[in-house]
């Protein structure tokens, strides 16, 4: 199944979307999906939600604990602090 065309038959028979709905959810990526919705195109198309969402993780640093300075971000350093004075 590759088009609209083949899927808005099996997915009319189980939940009702508009083909603008359904052209968006085969075309591009939709900004949002309900679980049932999600459930219903596994089924349909004899998957998993993890075939059709893909997700991306990114390790966080690890928080400071309490009374802990915090750590530098700086590669080299901190940065020391100018003070302008009029030239006179």
């Amino acid at each position: 199944m590759f088009t609209v065309a083949e899927l808005m038959p099996r997915l009319t028979e189980r939940v009702r979307l508009s083909s603008y709905q359904a052209h968006r959810l085969v075309s591009g990526i939709p900004d949002r999906l309900s679980c049932r919705c999600c459930a219903i195109l596994c089924d349909v198309l004899d998957s998993t939600p993890s075939d059709l969402i893909t997700t991306a993780a990114k390790n966080l640093p690890a928080r400071r604990a309490a009374g802990e300075e915090p750590r530098s971000t700086w590669p080299l350093g901190e940065p020391t602090r100018v003070r302008l004075t009029p030239e006179g």
